[in-house]
This record gives structure tokens, C-alpha cells and sequence, in this order.
């Protein structure tokens, strides 16, 4: 099996390329060489095979990749990880479209906060349709722009295809992901913020978020998804190709829940809804990313047998991973960008130097 990853240094791409791997795969990584989060530079780099290249330059000007693919002949898959517009999707695929028989996009729920959702259920796959009028269109692209720019991407795709100039693809749209090695450190944030509510006395959350639904992802469940669609059978393959799929826990859950196993993982004692969240919803929203509610699996059970982790126990995963970090001599730029990034959003709810130094004392033990 000869993948192509787009990316592939990332939370979700690390975890995908770690996982090819172990299944014996020939994975190159194709990104800008720059970011290694975590440790992946030592855990991951060195048995990856990888190309430095930017994608805002022609990708066939990329010599060394132009020698992989001679090398190869061709890709049995691309995966993209790293492709968040339409031009760079476009070049992408129009470029490899002889050199692959899948392309692999991995996209976002973020899409439907730019189109028109007609019902009040879970967002349906059908429900990714932009407005007919150009003002609307216009609006709900400069209120989301990285929503925009992956539909484009999807559309830039799917035109490719059509025209007989792009590869067959599988698209898939992520919730909000979660688990250990987050570079957003959304997650991570949440889960120290708590502990402040607990020591500190101040607001998690919003007070509007308390009954939210929203719809979450392990990044394990995201890696295995592409992993057993590279590896599908013909007929298997034939049945999903050109199709989107949402990707999520099986049933939405509310911030509340969530809340709640974080606090039993971590052996917190329940705390009043005052001190959790904010009547003045002043806070942050870390979660969930999006408006437009939580998001339907039923397509991804029925063709992909899309059978993720259950979150109770991805949580408890998610949570061990940060607290196995906290207790860690190593991470040490990881944990100061954390600190960096709460204090911005603690102040003017109490003491910053007081909270700095709290923070500290939680992850530098």
C-alpha cells in the first residue's frame, strides 16, 4: 500500500500516518517541514518519509516529489490533510489525478455553518448546500471563513470529478476532534480550567453552553476510518466512492456531560453550576466550534460500519494523556504556549499572576 499524505505532522494526520505504519504501508508526507508537535519529531519523523513542499507553489514543481511518483508509478491513496481551500485542493488533485485511484479529503462539520439547514434534527450530509442568495452567501462566509474555505475545498473536488479532470474521492466531516496530542490545546485548556474552577473559584464555561448538544470525535476513530477505507475491498470501495460522510460519537452529548466525566476522571468533587458556568457568558467557548448543532452518523454506520469509541471512554483516554503530561519532566514549550494562551482568556476574571502560578504548579509538578 503506497499513501501519499498531504500534512500527515499533525494531530489527526500524526495519528493516521502512525497507524499506516504499523500495518507495514509505504507512507510519504508531503507538508512544509515546520511543525513537529508534541514529540512527534522524535516518535514520528524518523519512520516517516518525508517532502518539504508549500502548497502555495505548483505541486509538480516540487522535484522530489515528481521523483516519488515515477518511483511509485502511482498512489494507491492520497490523504489530505493540510488542504484548507479550494485552490489548494484543486491544484492538488488536478494534479495527481492519473497518479491515484482515491483522494481522501478530510474536511469539516465547520461546512454547514455556511449553508442552509432547512430542519431542527442532526445535520445531515444533504444539509451541505449553500444559500441561493449572493448576500446571505456572503455573510455566513465572512462570520465563517474556515467553513467557507473547506466547502470550497469539497466543491473544487467534486468539479474536478465531474469534469473527468480529478480523481474519485471520499470526503469526510469531522466534529470538533478530540484526544491525546491536540494541537489546537482546546481540550487541554478545558481540562485545566476545571482544575482552576476547583482551586480558584472562577467560571468554566458560559452559561449558554450548560444544555448544548454537541457532536465530538476521537482522533483514533478518525485514523482507523481512513485506514479501513484504504484498505477496503473492490465492491466495498465502489460503494463509497464520490460520497461524504459525517464523522462523529454515535449520539451528541451536552457540555454538562461532558463536565461531569471530566470531573470523575479526575476525582474532582461535583461543584455548583455557579462556579462552572458563567451567567454572564463572558468566557470563552472552547466547545463546541460550530452553530449548527450536533451532526448525523447514520450514513458513515450504514456504508463505513462506523463503530467509533464511546466517549465515556475516549474522555478517560483524553484526560490520562494531559495528566500523564502534567506529571512529565518533558513538553516544557507545550506547557508554557498553554499557560500563555489561558492567562489571555483568564483576565479580568481574577488574579492573573495568582492563576500563572497555579497553572505551573499543575503542570510543571
Amino acid at each position: 500500500m503506497k499513501v501519499l499524505l498531504f500534512g500527515g505532522n499533525g494531530f489527526i494526520g500524526g495519528q493516521t500516518a502512525a497507524q499506516l505504519l504499523e500495518l507495514g504501508a509505504d507512507v510519504v508526507a508531503v507538508n512544509r517541514g515546520r511543525s513537529w508537535d508534541w514529540d512527534k519529531r522524535d516518535t514520528l519523523k524518523p519512520r516517516l518519509r518525508c517532502i518539504t513542499h508549500n502548497r502555495k507553489r505548483p505541486l509538480l514543481e516540487c522535484a522530489e516529489l515528481v521523483r516519488l511518483l515515477h518511483e511509485w508509478g502511482s498512489a494507491d491513496a492520497v490523504i489530505d490533510f493540510s488542504g484548507f481551500d479550494g485552490r489548494a485542493v484543486k491544484q492538488t488533485a488536478g494534479a495527481l489525478r492519473d497518479k491515484t485511484s482515491l483522494y481522501v479529503y478530510i474536511s469539516s462539520d465547520s461546512v454547514y455553518e455556511v449553508c442552509d439547514k432547512h430542519h431542527e434534527g442532526l445535520t445531515r450530509e444533504t444539509d451541505a448546500v449553500r444559500p441561493d442568495d449572493p448576500s446571505i452567501r456572503r455573510a455566513l462566509k465572512k462570520r465563517d471563513s474556515y467553513g467557507h474555505k473547506k466547502l470550497q475545498g469539497e466543491e473544487e473536488l467534486k468539479e474536478l470529478r465531474k469534469s473527468g479532470s480529478g480523481p474519485a474521492y471520499v470526503i469526510l466531516r469531522l466534529a470538533d476532534v478530540i484526544g491525546p496530542e491536540d494541537g489546537t490545546g482546546r481540550w487541554w485548556q478545558l481540562q485545566l480550567w476545571l482544575k482552576l474552577a476547583h482551586l480558584m473559584h472562577i467560571p468554566v464555561l458560559p452559561l449558554s453552553l450548560k444544555h448544548r448538544m454537541l457532536s465530538l470525535v476521537y482522533v483514533k476513530d478518525v485514523a482507523a476510518a481512513v485506514v479501513d477505507i484504504l484498505y477496503m475491498d473492490t465492491s466495498r470501495r465502489m460503494r463509497i466512492v464520490d460520497k461524504e460522510f459525517n464523522l462523529a460519537f454515535c449520539e451528541p452529548v451536552t457540555m454538562e456531560y461532558l463536565i461531569c466525566h471530566i470531573e470523575k476522571k479526575l476525582a474532582l468533587d461535583g461543584i455548583s453550576d455557579e462556579r462552572i458556568f458563567d451567567p454572564s457568558n463572558n468566557i470563552p467557548q472552547i466547545y463546541p466550534s460550530v452553530e449548527k448543532g450536533p451532526i448525523d452518523v447514520t450514513k458513515a454506520r450504514a456504508m463505513l460500519s462506523w463503530n467509533p469509541t464511546s466517549c465515556e471512554d475516549a474522555v478517560s483516554e483524553t484526560v490520562e494523556f494531559y495528566e500523564s503530561v502534567a506529571k512529565s519532566s518533558g513538553y516544557v514549550a507545550e506547557k508554557n504556549e498553554c499557560i500563555a494562551e489561558m492567562l489571555d482568556d483568564i483576565e479580568g476574571l481574577c488574579d492573573t499572576n495568582k492563576a500563572e502560578q497555579t497553572l505551573r504548579n499543575l503542570l510543571f509538578r
